[in-house]
């Protein structure tokens, strides 16, 4: 199975991903908003996604005005 793992703690993000990798699975670690919000691929290859829905808005997230987004990053 194939993990991503994103939260700004860096600390928590080496020790879940520790934790998971010595269970065997695969697992990539993205700290910053900004690297995965334009890069669907990024989510599109994995199978299971944790991430933390408190992380910073990155600057180049749209916001997009009259419609539902489902954005959870403030």
């Amino acid at each position: 199975m194939r993990i991503l793992v994103i939260d700004d703690d860096r600390f928590l993000t080496t020790s879940i991903s520790r934790s998971l990798v010595n269970y065997g699975y695969d697992v990539k670690v993205i700290n910053k908003a900004s690297e995965y919000v334009n890069n669907e691929d990024v989510i599109n290859d994995r199978d299971l996604v944790i991430i933390d829905l408190m992380m910073r808005k990155p600057a180049e997230l749209v916001v997009r005005t009259n419609e539902e987004t489902g954005e959870a990053l403030y």
